[in-house]
């Protein structure tokens, strides 16, 4: 296929993936990886390296040694100063994949170890801080030195996702003076401006390939412009084409690496169930550097009290630098922490006070006009009223909470009521397009064509197939041609112009609604003028009138779509695991254009939740009734809406089964077992003390 230069290319689908890509001759690229956590490299030696076998490192780098991501800097390869252990410090090339595997264990990497001293009095340091967010109001001390019911716990989600996917990986070859890169990249500007500098290559002498993603989503946008530039140092030095491809377990320590987080709450309630004062403790190993970790942070402090909305509050999120690998989270990956905590606080809370979690839910997400008017982030919270009442009621919430509550009251151990029985419930929302962030996420843009032949054209990237098939029929509708007339064309787009990752500007609402415009004006067009013709719409939305980040108020969000989610869990006390029996989730989305694929979408997640923790529970999927809330409002994201309402809805249900507070999710046996023991030394205490008496 014919394409100008410096454009993003597509690739013929014979040739889908970058694996696809090499033929004969090329040769494969291993990263030597550093065997210390903090210090420097002093050589890599190797008895003799065979023929046709190349090792290189920092120095001969022929430009820059660093990739710019942002304001953040790090090295291609490390040499002087090592930031994480398996940092990579060199790149070995041969033309045996088997035999480069066993040249890269004969290494001998003479190093020097600094010493690294861990706790938690070297992370407060300054220096070590790499981003904070704080906001308060009201007095708290003085509100929990009062109180009489509260409740101070830790909490942790620890979602790891599976996946048989490719792994990250690029094919670079050089044909007459042009350097050709093929990779799933989704961020052609940021991949660009750094290959550019790092070669000391002109833009022109580069052409990007994008091939296709093995998997829908990314966390790591900036690891594939790494993972390109060291490849295209390889193929550059050794004038032939080179294929890097990460192995399983790279994948998993250093791409899809996630992010630990700790969040505290100590939340005071009073005897009619409204928080009268909340502080919440975030902290994040942000690892060796985090490009995004900023907007990330302040995302993470803005969901960490959820819609609630607490007379006295103060909320403290730090990101500490440490000697791991930088993760690269999505920026939904903050949610997930964020709604888990707040979720899992309202259920101690309705546990020590004896209350309905559901009702404490209600009473402050719709507060007196005095606390309403004094929180800082504007979100309209109607329509979570009538997606918690959807499943509220879809899954008879309030008799069985009661019934489960009397139930584990009247055993007099463990063991008497086999299984335990609990529900959960759990609410929350996805917020899509954060205006939070430096850049500004909604500076989108889409355009269709029409051609003599009257086939239509897509210009844009779909997050999924789903997305896919939606604008294609929505296309199809609006100019009144058959859907198979309409084409989707993900290599000619925005994405050379865009100083964000694809992953950011990929607003699923905004760019529909941009689609619609889009075929508005080209079907006007179309009956004035002849065709071919090319229409494009664009959307800028102005962040002063609705947010202002120096004051951390306003409107955080372009949109927000909201979920509920029921769970109901049975734990055997003899084994330690859990069974979810039933999950019930409603969901307002805006206007769902096609229920059944929503629906499938929404299966999906779960599953893919499930596969995080399906070592500790007894069934691989529960029965899982889904309804959507009728709206009017134009269609919203909805894609990460199950992984910020339904762990905590499954916790909360193995916590009501137990009586006891668990902490983490997942739910190990380890914490079964733990509560179960608890549970046993409490009876044995007061049979002891009734005999006494």
């Amino acid at each position: 296929m014919k394409t100008e230069k410096n454009s993003v290319s597509k690739i013929h689908p014979a040739s889908a993936f970058y694996s696809d890509i090499p033929k004969d001759d090329f040769l494969y690229a291993v990263l030597i990886r550093s065997p210390i956590a903090s210090g420097s490299i002093r050589e890599i030696k190797h008895e003799a390296l065979p023929e046709g076998y190349a090792l290189f490192t920092a120095k001969d780098i022929p430009g820059e040694k660093t990739i710019r991501t942002f304001d953040t800097e790090f090295p291609v390869l490390a040499w002087d100063k090592v930031s994480y252990k398996g940092e990579p410090i060199g790149i070995l090339t041969g033309a045996d994949f088997y035999g480069l595997h066993k040249i890269a264990a004969e290494l001998n990497i003479v190093s020097t170890q600094t010493l690294n001293k861990t706790g938690e009095k070297k992370a407060a340091l300054s220096e070590n801080i790499l981003a904070e967010r704080r906001y308060e109001y009201g007095n708290f001390n003085t509100v929990w030195k009062n109180a009489k019911i509260k409740a101070d716990k830790t909490y942790e989600l620890n979602l790891r996702f599976p996946s048989n996917s490719e792994t990250d990986g690029v094919f670079c070859s050089i044909q007459g003076k042009t350097l050709h890169i093929h990779t799933a990249s989704r961020w052609a500007t940021h991949l660009y401006q750094n290959i550019c500098a790092v070669l000391n290559k002109d833009k022109n002498s580069i052409q990007l390939h994008k091939t296709l993603f093995s998997t829908a989503k990314t966390n790591a946008p900036w690891h594939n412009t790494v993972l390109s530039t060291q490849c295209a140092l390889a193929s550059l030095l050794t004038q032939k084409p080179v294929l890097l491809s990460l192995t399983r377990q790279e994948q998993l320590l250093y791409i899809e690496h996630p992010l630990p987080v700790k969040i505290r709450h100590k939340t005071a309630i009073n005897a009619d169930g409204i928080i009268t004062g909340a502080a919440v403790s975030v902290s994040v190993d942000a690892g060796a550097f985090n490009p995004f970790i900023s907007p990330l942070l302040d995302r993470l402090a803005i969901t960490s009290l959820n819609v609630y909305k607490p007379e006295n509050f103060i909320v403290e999120a730090k990101a500490y630098r440490s000697c791991n690998p930088p993760g690269a989270a999505s920026m939904q990956w903050a949610d997930y922490h964020g709604f888990y905590a707040m979720e899992s606080q309202i259920q101690d809370l309705a546990r020590v006070s004896e209350l309905n979690s559901a009702d404490i839910r209600l009473k402050n997400i719709f507060p007196a006009k005095k606390t309403e008017k004094n929180f800082p982030f504007r979100i309209d919270t109607e329509p979570v009223r009538n997606v918690m009442e959807n499943v509220l009621q879809k899954s008879d919430f309030y008799r069985k909470f009661a019934s489960y509550k009397l139930n584990g009251f009247k055993a007099e151990n463990s063991f008497s009521t086999v299984p335990l029985r609990g529900i959960g419930f759990s609410c929350g929302y996805e917020g899509s397009g954060f205006l939070g962030a430096k850049i500004n996420s909604l500076r989108q843009s889409l355009e269709i064509s029409m051609g003599k032949d009257a086939n239509a054209v897509i210009y844009a990237n779909p997050s999924s197939e789903t997305v896919s098939n939606i604008w294609k029929n929505i296309a199809a509708e609006a100019l009144e041609i058959p859907v198979k007339s309409v084409l989707i064309d993900n290599g000619i787009s925005q994405a050379e112009d865009s100083e964000l990752p694809e992953t950011l500007m990929n607003n699923i609402s905004v760019m529909t609604r941009l689609l619609k415009k889009c075929c508005t004006a080209l079907q006007k067009l179309r009956f004035r003028q002849p065709l071919p013709l090319r229409v494009k719409r664009s959307l800028t939305p102005g962040k002063k009138n609705s947010w202002s980040q120096e004051d951390f108020k306003g409107t955080p969000f372009y949109t927000t779509s909201w979920a509920a989610a029921a769970a109901e869990v049975e734990v055997n006390p003899k084994t330690y695991t859990y069974t979810v029996r039933n999950i019930w989730i409603g969901i307002d989305g805006g206007k769902i254009l096609y229920d059944s694929k929503a629906e499938c979408a929404v299966h999906q997640s779960i599953r893919r939740l499930f596969s995080c923790s399906e070592e500790f529970q007894s069934n691989p999927m529960p029965s899982v009734f889904i309804d959507f809330i009728p709206s009017t409002d134009e269609p919203k994201q909805i894609g990460e809406l199950v992984f910020n309402v339904l762990p905590a809805a499954i916790g909360n249900a193995v916590c009501q089964a137990l009586q006891k507070k668990i902490e983490t999710f997942p739910v190990t046996p380890q914490a079964i077992y733990s509560c179960i023991k608890e549970t046993e030394k409490e009876n044995v205490d007061a049979h002891t003390a009734e005999h006494k008496s």
